[in-house]
């Protein structure tokens, strides 16, 4: 049972176990569905000939990401082999 104030009085509010909010260190992130974006994605591109571009723009920023991390790492190993070389 979740409690809030309306009107200066406490007023009860009935939430299901499901539906409770979690927070501090029992919070966990809602899992990103990737089986029902990947069919989608499928499914547009086979059924209307389109590339969707949320298909694009959900992977764009971790593969940028990503990139950008490994090239930073390669970078600085190059950097490294030249001064011990």
């Amino acid at each position: 049972m979740a409690y809030i104030i309306r009107d200066d009085e406490i007023v009860p509010i009935a939430i299901p176990i499901g539906k409770r909010i979690k927070i501090g260190l029992m919070y966990n992130r809602p899992v990103e569905n990737y089986v029902s974006n990947d069919q989608l994605w499928i499914q547009d591109i086979y059924a209307f000939n389109v590339l969707p571009w949320y298909a694009v723009r959900n992977r764009a920023f971790k593969y940028l990401v990503g990139f950008s991390i490994w090239g930073s790492i390669v970078y600085m190993m190059n950097m490294l082999a030249r001064y011990y070389l």
